[in-house]
């Protein structure tokens, strides 16, 4: 998976009953049908209130798929935990969850992890619409205060990817690597959920107001266990 110790946190759509479930009760159907109406209601207010927010929340203002820069985010966070370099992805995470990985980063040196090895086997079909890789799972609009000009606009994305992961720490006197976690020899089939979210504006008579500065950022992340 993406690497060792990457949190797991709770997200929306697992307590909704959006992932398979053998027991299909009255409570989970009511669920379902609560969080897809929450979500087309969520993109229909974004399509209303960002400008060039294309149709279904898919397209970007400069015409491009909105999953296939989810994508691109998806590889550049990677590499900079395997990297060290977390400083390049700092515009692209929240502050709370940029701690964490930062945290994280600190823990694997201080476990005496001196390299990490992260290859991403299909990065091509990451990017192809067509092959449905990253796909949109959820969308749900978000207020923090009543009187608050903005709104917060959180998209949560299943991802499939094939992977490679290897850790290494360097033996005494530093002439070798010691594998300590991972294959790098062992592609792994991996299923990740991340939420990424956008501020806009309330809309002012409705017109389009769009808030300078504004960008996707990821703010939740959790990786699907495998069945035993």
């Amino acid at each position: 998976m993406p690497l060792p110790d990457h949190p797991t946190m709770p997200l929306p759509l697992l307590q909704a009953g959006v992932l398979p479930s053998p027991i299909k009760t009255a409570r989970h159907i009511w669920s379902m049908g609560r969080h897809w109406l929450t979500k087309y209601l969520a993109l229909a207010k974004a399509h209303q209130n960002i400008p060039g927010f294309g149709d279904n929340g898919i397209s970007d203002r400069l015409g491009g798929s909105l999953a296939q820069e989810v994508a691109t985010m998806y590889v550049r966070i990677n590499e900079a935990q395997a990297t060290g370099n977390l400083d390049r992805i700092r515009d692209l995470v929240s502050r709370d969850l940029f701690l964490k990985l930062r945290a994280q980063a600190e823990q694997r040196r201080i476990g005496g992890w001196n390299k990490i090895v992260w290859q991403l086997e299909n990065e091509e079909e990451l990017h192809d619409p067509k092959a449905k890789n990253v796909k949109l799972v959820e969308a749900r609009m978000l207020k923090l205060s009543k009187d608050s000009p903005f709104d917060w606009l959180q998209l949560t994305y299943c991802i499939r990817s094939k992977q490679r992961f290897a850790a290494y720490k360097t033996q005494q006197h530093g002439k070798k690597l010691e594998l300590v976690a991972g294959n790098p020899d062992e592609v792994i089939d991996v299923e990740d959920y991340w939420m990424v979210e956008r501020k806009t504006r309330a809309p002012v008579e409705k017109q389009r107001v769009p808030v300078e500065g504004s960008r996707w950022r990821l703010v939740k992340r959790q990786t699907r266990p495998k069945p035993l």
